[in-house]
């Protein structure tokens, strides 16, 4: 690969999405909660794409339109504070949620009142076609008028449903099937959502809402629903323990139809016992931006959502930013073949870069709102989506002795050594405290050569026992 390629070599964790509001919120829910930075990101990440989905289309630099709706995936364990993200990204949205109950019941009963009014006129207009054909007279112009209403009597009112909290498969189901206009999937424990059958038969629907490919799902009552313009983000959070007892049982099933290659996903080290403090109350200065930008954009979703149809802006990128995705664009296709950088993950990482066209979309549109993408905030989002991506397959991969090794290095440098605010540490102290296996070379060496190689320790004056 060339000097100036534009896939990145080091894969960090990330501290920072670039947007000045944005990573205040981050870190004000970090001090809060001490969760840790990545899944944050994932979280808020989320709750902006499903504040967006409905309202935008991205304009890809070859020209088609694409959705900004976002999958999320996080596993963590018991105690890593999921359920305190959870609470602290979504609190602005509950006044938007009362709102938009109000009108989807003011909107169920228009809906109902005009459905009222077109029955009695294809009762009506059904008699007059009997009476027509038996006088032998033209019926053409009342039988359009009556295929017409039938029309209308087919269609459902759209549900404006946004959070959805810890659906069953069946449920999710259901909401989807009476015509979602804009939804956010959100589940503290998705366990049992995620290890039903139901569930996973049910993400091939999932899929075409994400892609946009006119999807439809059937049920027993109504026939197929047509669901082209529904939108839906999620923010999935699962047990790391359950999601290993789901991936022996259904990985095989979401890899083949590509659910889990749509999603962003994070697995972050277990942080209990390192935490240097308990959850404190939240910065609210470091909150208002956010939550005063996203109220702005979930009014404009809610008034949007109730027209009919709903309109839609189309952001673009900037010439210097759409050139950079493009070539981006062919680097990575080069890197899938066999035999290159990414041949191994290819059947993994095939979605990622429409997954950074809408990162980056929804970067701009909370940070920004008008204008086009810049290709600082597409450089974020290739950074953002590079390390999920890397965890994706460092999950569903089983990565060489010496990276895993490494990963287990860092886990250990961050509990034992950063979170005290020590810069340096001795080598023969360190490698002392790991079990045996691990300390010899060459495991040992190769592993903090990789940490070296990777920017995870600056400095590595190493050689042999010392």
């Amino acid at each position: 690969m060339s000097y100036n390629s534009r896939i990145p070599h080091q894969i960090k964790k990330p501290t920072s999405t670039g947007c000045k509001r944005l990573d205040e919120a981050i870190n004000a829910v970090h001090e809060k909660t001490e969760v840790p930075i990545e899944m944050i990101i994932l979280a808020f990440l989320s709750v902006i794409a499903a504040s967006t989905q409905a309202r935008n289309l991205l304009k890809m630099p070859r020209g088609t339109l694409s959705r900004l709706s976002l999958y999320a995936l996080a596993i963590a364990g018991t105690g890593m504070r999921k359920t305190s993200l959870i609470d602290a990204v979504v609190e602005t949205v509950s006044d938007f949620e009362n709102r938009q109950k109000v009108i989807n019941k003011s909107g169920k009963n228009a809906h109902k009142a005009d459905r009222k009014i077109n029955r009695k006129l294809s009762d009506n207009l059904t008699k007059r076609i009997a009476g027509l054909m038996e006088a032998g007279q033209d019926v053409s112009i009342p039988r359009n008028e009556l295929i017409e209403i039938e029309e209308n009597l087919a269609i459902k009112h759209p549900k404006l449903a946004f959070v959805m909290p810890n659906p069953t498969p069946k449920a999710l189901s259901l909401i989807l099937s009476e015509g979602l206009k804009s939804g956010f999937l959100l589940n503290g424990d998705a366990s049992q959502l995620m290890k039903s059958a139901r569930f996973a038969n049910f993400t091939p629907t999932l899929n075409e809402i994400w892609s946009g490919s006119d999807p439809s799902t059937i049920t027993p009552d109504d026939g197929k629903i047509d669901l082209s313009d529904s939108n839906l983000s999620a923010f999935l959070a699962i047990q790391d323990a359950e999601f290993l007892k789901f991936i022996d049982k259904r990985g095989e099933q979401l890899e083949g139809n590509g659910f889990i290659q749509r999603a962003l996903v994070c697995w972050p080290g277990n942080n209990i016992g390192f935490r240097d403090k308990t959850e404190t109350q939240s910065n609210s200065d470091g909150m208002h931006g956010f939550n005063a930008r996203l109220t702005e954009l979930l009014n404009d979703n809610l008034l949007n959502l109730a027209k009919n149809p709903p309109e839609k802006k189309i952001v673009e990128f900037s010439a210097e930013a759409a050139d950079y995705f493009k070539e981006y664009s062919k680097e990575h296709e080069y890197e899938l073949r066999p035999g290159h950088r990414f041949a191994k993950e290819a059947h993994l990482i095939t979605k990622m870069p429409e997954n950074i066209a809408r990162v980056s979309a929804n970067l701009h549109i909370f940070e920004y709102g008008e204008g086009k993408i810049s290709l600082d905030t597409l450089k974020s989002a290739i950074e953002l989506c590079s390390f999920y991506y890397s965890e994706l397959c460092r999950i569903l991969i089983s990565p060489p002795v010496h990276e895993t090794d490494a990963n287990d290095f860092d886990n250990l440098f961050t509990r034992r050594i950063r979170n005290s605010g020590i810069r340096y540490a001795a080598v023969k102290a360190f490698r002392s405290s790991l079990p045996e296996k691990a300390r010899k070379d060459p495991r040992f060496a190769n592993a903090m050569l990789h940490l070296h190689d990777t920017g995870r320790i600056a400095k590595l004056n190493y050689c042999g026992n010392e």
